[in-house]
């Protein structure tokens, strides 16, 4: 058999459009289909919901719309402190749709392993939920560049306040 290696390295060249935007690609395609079924989630209770492209893509936008009158524009750091879980996906979608550039931090991270990293990125912005906003409030006086907090599923912590909510989003809090 011949090693054709070098010759597929060098005979190979990306593909890329113009105009590419993966949260287009990976949900913003389907969404006007609300009858397209993208994701079932169980939480530990046994708690279920079911999400079509369109009810992630609404959500999505509401996020990228509540970001951007935050100040976050194209090229900003996001980071992600959340597990798997549907307001994971919503925030990806929304982040890739903005140009803005998403920090996947694990859920298990403590808050050097945080801080380390978020300083690093120089992340503007910071999702959370109740198992990981007290590690980010710890460090979050050593994060000069972190203007905004937002928690979901019900994420509340000392020096938090309410963001507004709608019947259909969900609950955010801003840590000032």
């Amino acid at each position: 058999m011949m090693d054709r290696y070098a010759e597929l390295y060098d005979g190979f060249r990306w593909q890329v459009p113009e105009h590419y935007n993966i949260a287009h690609a990976c949900c913003g395609q389907w969404a006007a289909d609300r009858s397209r079924h993208a994701l079932d989630w169980e939480d530990e209770s046994g708690a279920r919901a079911a999400y079509s492209f369109h009810d992630i893509q609404a959500a999505a936008n509401r996020l990228s719309n509540a970001l951007a009158a935050l100040g976050v524009t194209r090229g900003d750091r996001v980071a992600i402190i959340l597990p798997q879980r549907p307001e994971t996906a919503i925030a990806y979608i929304a982040i890739f749709q903005m140009g803005a550039i998403a920090l996947p931090l694990s859920h298990l991270f403590g808050p050097e392993a945080l801080e380390y990293r978020m300083h690093h990125a120089e992340a503007s912005v910071a999702l959370v939920e109740p198992t990981t906003i007290a590690n980010l409030c710890a460090i979050r006086e050593r994060l000069p560049h972190l203007r905004h907090v937002i928690g979901v599923g019900g994420a509340r912590e000392t020096g938090c306040r309410p963001g507004r909510r709608s019947s259909s989003a969900p609950r955010a809090l801003f840590l000032r």
